[in-house]
């Protein structure tokens, strides 16, 4: 994991304060044509996360790799107060020029520097599927269960589902071709710096949180490569609700 955080703090350098205003690590071609996720799609990612969360105004938000805050910075009006946390120093950097007012932290997901049942909801959007083994997975998800508060309720989102990775196999080609009808072909950083991206199988997931005594739930995540005329959800990828008992 460590290569990953130095690999993350190197790309914070690179861009600097160039994409604090967009979610460039969500994006795979976009990032050197310095593309925007059009309204639509953007609206369309907000909404699957609000509906997951079940957000409230009265509600205290983690947003657990909260990069330079920029979903943080969109789900904000929603809840009463939030709190940032990244494990790249870079990351924390941008987001405090961006929120200086905010509390932002430096910390990794398993080890977080924060006290038991703390907050409401907690958001962990685009994070695991840079892990590396399960226990890294099963650390995360312990630790978010203990800074939630009884009744608390935690979106983890976007895990790549191994039984079904050949259908994002077929999307992500679907959309490079859509992608250069106007545009040249262009490598990201996510091409030259690679991350290998963890597969999740759904029964291993299910036997550990039943052995945890977790309430859960999967559900099919937001559509990464959403455009018009495509659905806003896919079964490649899919969503964990946590519940605190």
């Amino acid at each position: 994991m460590k290569k990953t955080q130095n690999l993350f703090n190197t790309w914070g350098k690179i861009t600097g304060k160039h994409y604090t205003d967009k979610q460039w690590l969500l994006s795979k071609w976009e990032v050197f044509e310095d593309m925007d996720w059009p309204d639509e799609k953007v609206d369309c990612m907000l909404q699957t996360i609000q509906d997951g969360l079940q957000l409230r105004p009265q509600d205290i938000l983690l947003d657990l790799g909260c990069g330079g805050g920029w979903i943080l910075d969109r789900i904000k009006p929603l809840v009463s107060d939030v709190i940032g946390v990244d494990f790249s120093f870079e990351m924390i950097h941008h987001a405090r020029d961006t929120f200086p007012q905010e509390k932002l932290l430096c910390g990794k997901i398993g080890q977080l520097p924060l006290g038991d049942n703390i907050c409401d909801k907690v958001l962990c959007y685009f994070v695991f599927i840079n892990y590396e083994t399960d226990e890294m997975v099963y650390a995360s998800i312990r630790d978010i269960m203990r800074v939630l508060k009884p009744g608390g309720r935690a979106l983890v989102g976007q895990l790549p589902d191994k039984d079904l990775s050949h259908l994002y196999d077929k999307a992500k080609e679907a959309y490079l071709a859509h992608y250069l009808e106007t545009h040249s072909e262009e490598k990201s950083l996510r091409d030259i710096h690679r991350i290998p991206q963890k597969l999740y199988d759904r029964k291993s997931l299910e036997i550990f949180l039943e052995q945890e005594n977790i309430f859960y739930q999967f559900r099919d995540s937001f559509n990464p490569f959403y455009r018009a005329g495509q659905p806003e959800t896919i079964p490649w990828r899919f969503d964990l609700i946590l519940e605190k008992q």
